[in-house]
Order: C-alpha cells, then sequence, then structure tokens
C-alpha cells in the first residue's frame, strides 16, 4: 500500500514530470473519463490503471450478477454505480493530489487535444469490450419496439439480455425472448422480444378472435385486475397449462390480425407471440428458429 501511494504521489512510472493543475479542472477531467484527472497532472501510470478499471469493469459485472444470480434487471443500475464510484472516486483524489502539488499556483489548462483523445479513448475502450467481448458472450442491452411487451413493459423500456448460462434449445413456456436482428426468424435491425407459447412435439391453433390453443388446449383469459398498469389499454390475464405447470401472463385485448391453423413445432423451433395483441405489430410471432434467439430478455426496471 505505501509503494502505491508513493507511485500515485510521485508519478514516478510516468514519461512526463508533474503538472500543476487546478483542483477543479483535475476533478472535472477525471469525472468526465476516468482517469482524466490523473492524466492531467501528469501520473500516467495511476490515469491508465483507473481507465482499465472503468473498461473492465463493463465485462466484470455483468459476469458477477449473472454467475452469482443477482438480479439480471438490476445490472444497468449496478454497471451506473460501479462506473460512477470508479469516475467520482478517481476524480476527488486527482483533484486532491492537485491541491498538493500546488496549492496555491496554478497553469491553465494545456492541450486540450490530447484530453478530447483520452476521453475518446477510454468512451471507445468501453464501447468495443462491451460489443465484441461482453455483448456477444455475456449480456446486452436493448430496447423493447413499440409496445411489443406491453403491458408488462412499455415502449422504450430497457431490457437486458442474458446470454451467459441460457441455453435456447431449453427455453421454457413463458419465457421472455430475444431474437437476433436480420436473422431468418427476426428481419428487424434491433433486438425483438417475444413470449415462448409452444414447444417443439406441440401444436398451436390461434382463431380469428385470438383464442390461443396448444396441444388443443385453451389457454384461458379473464380480464386483469384493476392494480394491473396498462396505461389504458384493455389488459388480459392468460393462464396456459403446461406439464410443469400452469404459467401466468399479461397481455393486451386481442384483435390479432394473424390467424395460425394448427401448426406442428418442429424441432430446433419454438412458437412465440408478443405480449402485446391488440394490434398488428412489428415483432416476432409464429415459428422462430431457436439457432435465432439471442438470449433471455429481462425487463430492467
Amino acid at each position: 500500500m505505501t509503494s502505491l501511494a508513493a507511485l500515485v504521489q510521485s508519478g514516478a512510472m510516468s514519461d512526463s514530470p508533474l503538472k500543476k493543475r487546478h483542483p477543479m479542472i483535475a476533478f472535472a477531467g477525471g469525472v468526465l473519463a476516468p482517469g482524466l484527472g490523473f492524466w492531467l497532472t501528469g501520473r500516467a501510470a495511476p490515469a491508465l490503471l483507473t481507465a482499465a478499471l472503468a473498461v473492465g469493469a463493463v465485462l466484470i459485472v455483468p459476469l458477477v450478477v449473472i454467475d452469482a444470480d443477482l438480479g439480471v434487471k438490476h445490472m444497468p443500475a449496478l454497471l451506473i454505480a460501479v462506473s460512477a464510484g470508479v469516475r467520482f472516486g478517481a476524480a476527488a483524489l486527482a483533484a486532491f493530489l492537485a491541491f498538493r502539488d500546488a496549492p496555491r499556483a496554478f497553469k491553465p489548462f494545456e492541450h486540450p487535444w490530447w484530453a478530447v483523445g483520452f476521453v475518446l479513448l477510454t468512451f471507445f475502450g468501453n464501447t468495443t469490450l462491451r460489443d465484441r467481448v461482453a455483448s456477444p458472450r455475456v449480456a446486452a442491452f436493448g430496447y423493447s419496439l413499440d409496445t411489443a411487451l406491453a403491458p408488462t413493459a412499455e415502449a422504450g423500456t430497457m431490457v437486458v439480455v442474458q446470454r451467459r448460462g441460457f441455453d435456447a434449445t431449453k427455453a421454457r413456456i413463458n419465457d421472455l425472448i430475444a431474437m437476433t436482428p436480420k436473422s431468418p426468424s427476426w428481419s428487424g435491425e434491433l433486438f425483438g422480444f417475444a413470449r415462448v407459447i409452444a414447444l417443439p412435439g406441440s401444436v398451436v391453433e390461434i382463431n380469428e378472435s385470438g383464442q390461443v390453443k396448444v396441444d388443443g388446449f385453451p389457454v384461458i383469459t379473464t380480464p386483469c385486475a384493476p392494480t394491473v398498469p396498462h396505461n389504458g389499454r384493455a389488459c388480459l390475464h392468460e393462464k396456459q397449462a403446461t406439464p410443469q405447470g400452469a404459467v401466468e401472463r399479461y397481455t393486451t385485448t386481442t384483435s390479432f390480425s394473424r390467424e395460425y391453423a394448427p401448426t406442428s413445432v418442429g424441432q430446433g423451433q419454438l412458437f412465440v407471440l408478443p405480449d402485446d395483441r391488440g394490434r398488428k405489430l412489428a415483432a416476432p410471432a409464429g415459428l422462430i428458429n431457436v439457432a435465432d434467439v439471442a438470449g433471455l430478455a429481462v425487463i430492467a426496471r
């Protein structure tokens, strides 16, 4: 701990000498980009270490949340909290060291171009790690299209797409799944969200009034309780019998424009429907390929 404190204070591993900066400049820089406050005072090593911690959190936090089963829906808030902690903690330390360097004499802000470059490098590192490492293997973030998840969630709600630990071939009835953009089953530009209604080996039928039958058994629908938020939309409570027991979900009153004659769900397929069936939507519906499932969708509150 002593050697680390000495490193932060003296900038011994820095190629450039310590620079006198106003503490507020160091603090503002550290909040703008993790490590920028240290960099402004000439401490390259602590700056790079702080930036690496902030970038690494993008991967580490999703891993910990999913593997420790801490609640995927809390992941966005936890990422924000960790990022804020790293930024403000490092910024405060940088401001303190800037004050110790020169408590009375401060030089004006210099070389803004490399400061901007540091900000861009940190931002690029965060997004690159998220898109190329975290997203393909751990989790990604998307937003509900239109009102496909209503009344459970309204349009624009953030959704965490959990990839780690989710096997689409073992999906269960009532799972909320995300479809891979521009896939054979979903041609949309962004994630498409839908509810699993039937698994391989089942037969699904939907008539013109929207009544759903799975293996000849109707899905029971009743009006939602007044306490269920639905933003003025007519709401239905569905109860579907499965071999593992009944599952329940909320949907909108159906005026479904897509009828399905008895449709068999083959191996490697799932039958899905959006929660909002009150009008025609740009959302996955009908038979989809398991290979086109991006992950398990969890609504972030």
